[in-house]
């Protein structure tokens, strides 16, 4: 399958309130630092895949400024939850003839190499591919075969859902296991694995911001 034909869906929550079930071990302006480095992580490893468009859906402006200097558009969020965002992104991706993946936007791991993986996986849109976490209960990626009737249903056990609902629609599916999808970032003792994995992660992804951002013309 041709990169060229997906666009890339992230939904975002403004760093200064995302990971909350962080904050037994790091304090508000560590948690929003390491909020938005992982964004730009996902954000670096997608510009390394010839992907039709990334599209990054809510936030604030750190994020909006975050996207932009990687390319990336900006998108309000549009729905009352994940999912609802998440479905209406999908069916404007749809509306334009692209095939939409969800990718989640805390995998400290994450390279091109995982955002190809999942594309072939699908044996030139034949088939819809899922991408669990490494406890295979969340979905860390979902790329749609064009003209799906699937629905998101992200939060937990999600992925037995998803493998459910594509069972019912009697669609074909490959599920696709790799390192940099399967590692999000969520809790404290993934905070202490992932350190022990990469040392020095947790003082890099706290630290100060790895993308420059503009500043405002006065």
């Amino acid at each position: 399958m041709n990169p060229a034909q997906v666009i890339v869906v992230i939904p975002v929550k403004p760093p200064a309130v995302a990971k909350s079930c962080l904050s037994g071990v790091l304090k508000p302006g560590p948690r929003t630092a390491l909020a938005r480095n992982l964004l730009w992580r996902v954000l670096k490893a997608v510009q390394g895949v010839a992907v039709h468009k990334t599209w990054v859906v809510g936030g604030d402006s750190t994020v909006e400024r975050a996207a932009q200097a990687a390319g990336a558009i900006w998108m309000p969020e549009e729905g009352s939850d994940l999912n609802k965002v998440l479905e209406h992104a999908f069916q404007k991706a749809l509306q334009e003839g692209k095939a939409p993946m969800y990718l989640p936007a805390d995998l400290p791991f994450l390279q091109p190499t995982d955002i190809h993986g999942l594309i072939h996986s699908t044996g030139n849109l034949a088939q819809i591919a899922l991408a669990p976490d490494r406890w295979g209960m969340g979905t860390n990626g979902i790329l749609l075969t064009e003209d799906s009737p699937f629905r998101p249903a992200l939060g937990p056990g999600s992925f037995q859902r998803h493998l459910a609902q594509v069972a019912f629609l009697g669609m074909g599916l490959a599920i696709y296991y790799s390192p940099g999808l399967s590692r999000d970032l969520d809790t404290p003792e993934d905070l202490g694995l992932f350190e022990a994995i990469a040392p020095g992660l947790t003082a890099e992804l706290t630290g100060k911001p790895h993308f420059q951002e503009r500043k405002e013309t006065p």
